[in-house]
């Protein structure tokens, strides 16, 4: 497992070497869900799209402990977003990119080609060129935004998957609260995980995160 920190500088060495300021943008348009192993899994045989996507911010951090990953419904739009815990992480923007290009074919693949990005936003300094971020994602993103996130139609969060299969679904699940059990000693982590969707919405409470 390499650490997200250490990803980071890699990814930041990369474009370092070879002055390709999108290098991170190629590595995630070259990725998919397969990519987060047991969790892929939960997600591409839960029923619909919204349970994955529930399921995919829920234990994202089996996987990748070094962020969040947040669903919120604002009909008729909803947005998928994907937040780093900690502030300073060397290489963050291109973790961004990552991460939003891997949501991007994770949502197409289990949507299929009818389904639509409508809006894009990223947390990071515009780049020198965009374009290849345009012509990837099909629309023109927003930078310097205060939250990465993918926005669509919030119709498709009932949108039945083609991969939908009940026992899989249920023994990934089983696998995926494994894993997770590992990382509930660490008391800190929990709660940066806890308190980083919680205060972008309207409903942050000490009650709440108790």
């Amino acid at each position: 497992v390499i650490p997200f920190t250490t990803m980071g500088r890699i990814l930041l060495r990369c474009v370092e070497r070879t002055g390709c300021e999108h290098f991170g943008l190629l590595v995630g348009q070259n990725s998919g869900v397969s990519v987060l192993g047991a969790v892929g899994y939960l997600v591409q045989s839960a029923p619909d799209l919204r349970t994955a996507l529930r399921e995919l911010s829920a234990y994202l951090h089996v996987h990748d402990g070094g962020a969040v990953v947040t669903l919120s419904e604002d009909k008729p739009m909803a947005t998928l977003g994907y937040a780093i815990l900690s502030d300073g992480v060397e290489g963050a923007e291109q973790l961004l990119d990552v991460a939003l290009a891997i949501g991007f074919n994770m949502l197409r693949g289990l949507c299929g080609p009818g389904w639509q990005l409508t809006g894009l936003h990223f947390a990071h300094a515009r780049p020198q060129n965009p374009a290849p971020f345009r012509k990837f994602f099909g629309v023109t993103p927003e930078f310097d935004a205060e939250q990465s996130v993918l926005v669509f139609e919030a119709r498709w969060l009932d949108h039945a998957l083609p991969g939908a299969d009940p026992q899989l679904h249920a023994l990934m699940a089983q696998r995926a609260a494994e894993l997770e059990g590992a990382t509930l000693a660490d008391l800190v982590g929990l709660l940066r995980r806890t308190l980083k969707p919680l205060v972008t919405s309207a409903d942050c409470s000490l009650e709440r995160v108790a």
